[in-house]
């Protein structure tokens, strides 16, 4: 069944959705993959990032805490992450961040992929950020070097049982630009990554890949074994759309970035609304993975709007697509 649907329509169908909302994805994702789901609905499921404020330690990717600092006592492991936000929300599919990671040695990693079992979880995505870490550099020292740390990293994504792990693709060096260079690292790191039953996701997250075509010259290039992993807020937003449109035909796993959502629903940040139903006039199947990065409202709070809103949304356009 087709999931196109005219933006208008989409609007107007989802904002005119009144009663309960459904949460999607809650109860079987966890023992399939989300797309083999899709019969029941849309899946929608959870980005660590959402909580990185809330992770115990004071390495990357663990700031920005919001207007209140989150009390040391608060604070939880990744460990507890996937019970936690299953018993809360439901969440069956996770995307989890390197960096909220306690560590990457085999004795945490079997601890986390124990730990997500039991909460009847999956990972859908591992994210890896790595600090200094360059693919796209000029000087092959660095680039190599870079690929060695993603390489690890694919490592743990592939023993946690993630289908996929997003590489950044770092920035060119300034008057040596050179794409080439940035194909090649992508196709060295999706052969490693096959061979373990990983696929390479390229997200639109800055450096090189703050361009809309240079994210299809690489997915062009490599051909095998990559996708694109659109982040519905991260374009410039002079090309925000544009650029969406021109990768969504080629995603795994789409992040749905939400600010801070209002009671009544209303988002004024940009227009969600439109970046998501650009992703199902795409005919995209994957899952709906809500990255809250709000600056006002706690992620408990901020996190749960946005799923409703979501569910409510997509509950809307099955309903629309059926009639």
């Amino acid at each position: 069944m087709s999931t196109s649907i005219t933006r208008r329509g989409f609007l107007e169908t989802a904002l005119a959705c009144a009663g309960a909302i459904p949460l999607i994805g809650s109860s079987t994702a966890g023992a399939a993959a989300p797309a083999a789901s899709q019969a029941a609905g849309p899946v929608i499921g959870l980005v660590s990032w959402s909580f990185r404020a809330y992770f115990r330690g004071d390495g990357p990717g663990r700031g920005r805490p919001g207007p209140v600092p989150i009390a040391a006592e608060k604070k939880f492991d990744l460990l507890d992450f996937p019970g936690l936000m299953k018993q809360r929300y439901g969440f069956t599919v996770l995307d989890l961040v390197n960096n909220h990671f306690a560590s990457a040695d085999p004795a945490y990693i079997e601890k986390l992929t124990t730990a997500i079992a039991k909460a009847g979880c999956r990972v859908w995505n591992v994210k890896i950020d790595l600090p200094g870490a360059n693919i796209s550099a000029a000087g092959q020292e660095l680039r190599k070097e870079s690929i060695r740390r993603n390489r690890e990293w694919l490592d743990v994504a592939s023993r946690i049982g993630s289908p996929h792990a997003r590489v950044n693709s770092g920035q060119f060096t300034p008057g040596a630009e050179n794409i080439q260079l940035t194909i090649d690292s992508y196709q060295e790191l999706a052969e490693y990554a096959g061979r373990r039953n990983v696929k390479v996701v390229v997200e639109n997250h800055g450096g090189v890949t703050a361009s809309p075509d240079a994210v299809l010259q690489i997915i062009q290039g490599v051909k095998e074994n990559i996708a694109t992993g659109p982040d519905t807020h991260n374009f410039n937003e002079a090309v925000l759309f544009e650029g969406l449109r021109k990768i969504f035909p080629y995603a795994v796993t789409c992040d749905v970035k939400t600010m801070d959502i209002a009671q009544d629903g209303g988002h004024k940040e940009y227009d969600v609304h439109r970046a998501v139903a650009m992703g199902l006039e795409a005919g995209y199947k994957g899952p709906w993975n809500i990255e809250f990065v709000g600056r006002t409202q706690d992620p408990f709070e901020g996190v749960g709007r946005a799923r409703d809103l979501l569910a409510k949304w997509l509950a809307e356009v099955k309903r629309a697509n059926r009639g």
